[in-house]
């Protein structure tokens, strides 16, 4: 015996928030995703040289105050402009 989900389904599809009388789904050319692609990959590139550059330093320093058994602390200090 079928559950009839499709007959359900279509039945409440014309009142759903995703369905739009007229409108229709505008599809990404080749031209698009090879444009995003060709954004994305300097962007991704970036990104994984600077947590790289940023995780070596704080993995030694954290193994280092470790090691001589201090309290490991970071401190950052804001300019007085952005303090008021």
């Amino acid at each position: 015996m079928a559950c009839n989900c499709k007959k359900k389904y279509d039945a409440i599809e014309p009142y759903s928030d995703e369905h739009i009388p007229g409108q229709t789904e505008e599809k990404d050319n080749i031209f698009t995703k090879i444009f995003a692609f060709l954004i994305g990959l300097p962007f991704g590139i970036l990104c994984a040289v600077l947590i790289i550059i940023m995780a070596i330093p704080v993995t030694l320093y954290v193994a280092g105050c470790t090691i001589f058994g201090v309290q490991p602390s970071f401190k950052l200090k804001l300019p007085r402009r952005l303090k008021k």
